[in-house]
């Protein structure tokens, strides 16, 4: 069995901008990946060196093969192209000395891949909108030519092989912190609704989420979650068994880390190729060109049956509310 690993960070009592259902949103995520079989390590208003610390001891703690994820929830800016986390201490932010006063989201990542893991997912709930002040209070000459590499939002960033980095919304945006529940942000609340999807590779599991976030109608930002992948396998967080179900690699063509396959009766899956494209499976492509040999009279027979009998199973995602 693979190992699973996942810090979960939330940050919202800042000395200058606070923020609301950041630490709401860590728990409720810290929770679920416990759920999920994963070994959750939650922290909650946190300044950037303890942000430090706290990342030194998870790395330490990851073992090869194993799948990673990192989320965070809070205030997170961009400066030059590079992205930093923010920790409560955010009155002690120096723009030109972000790499000492917040958390470097690349230099974490290239951290984890030292540990050589199968997956490392890295979720951004970080696109609050943050103000960055004049410390002089005369804005000066030096320090406006300092703002020129800073911008709202967060940078687009590369992903290294085996990573998908996650972003609430997409670069240079802002991204809403309020839901239909009143407790988690808006992409949260729809992350935790699908996160746990079994038997769903987890880049679809992403892209729902995304989509589920377009289309909620207090989505007032038009925030639209952006995602950088190099992830070239299927991997499923969650496996036919439920969740904790083990993790076991399957090989063969549709098969990929986390997957069990659903083995279909003969008769029941005989049909399955004439309701959907012959493009699923080796095993659907095999019994669809066999419709092409039956009669005529045989393929109108069949088609009066109810193809919802010989689907596959409709895995129903997990809603939070």
């Amino acid at each position: 069995m693979y190992t699973k690993h996942a810090l979960v960070i939330g940050n919202e009592a800042y000395r200058k901008s606070p923020l609301t259902s950041c630490i709401n949103d860590a728990n409720d995520v810290s929770n679920m990946l416990t759920a999920m079989g994963f070994q959750s390590n939650p922290a909650a208003n946190v300044t950037s060196n303890e942000m430090k610390l706290l990342s030194r001891e998870f790395i330490q703690t990851i073992q090869p093969g194993s799948v990673v994820i990192l989320y965070f929830s809070g205030h997170g800016i961009q400066y030059n192209g590079i992205n930093y986390l923010l920790g409560i201490n955010d009155d002690n932010v120096v723009l030109d000395r972000l790499d000492s006063s917040a958390l470097n989201v690349q230099d974490i990542i290239n951290s984890i891949h030292t540990k050589s893991p199968r997956l490392v997912l890295v979720i951004l709930d970080a696109c609050r909108g943050y103000e960055v002040s004049d410390p002089t209070q005369d804005g000066s000459r030096f320090y406006r030519r300092g703002l020129y590499g800073f911008r709202d939002g967060l940078a687009p960033m590369r992903a290294p092989p085996a990573t998908i980095i996650v972003f609430a919304c997409a670069e240079d945006e802002f991204s809403s912190s309020v839901s239909m529940n009143d407790r988690n942000s808006l992409y949260t609340f729809h992350l935790l609704r699908h996160l746990c999807t079994a038997n769903t590779d987890i880049d679809q599991v992403l892209k729902n989420v995304a989509a589920d976030v377009q289309r909620d109608p207090m989505n007032f930002l038009r925030q639209v979650p952006f995602r950088y992948s190099s992830l070239n396998e299927p991997i499923c967080l969650v496996g036919y068994g439920g969740m904790n179900s083990p993790m076991t690699p399957m090989l063969g063509y549709q098969g990929g880390y986390g997957y069990q396959q659903y083995q279909q009766p003969y008769g029941k899956a005989r049909h399955v190729g004439r309701y959907f494209p012959p493009m699923f499976t080796a095993h659907d492509n095999f019994f669809a060109s066999r419709h092409h040999q039956m009669s005529k009279r045989r393929a109108l027979f069949d088609k009066s049956i109810d193809p919802a009998r010989y689907d596959f199973p409709n895995f129903q995602p997990f809603y939070y509310y």
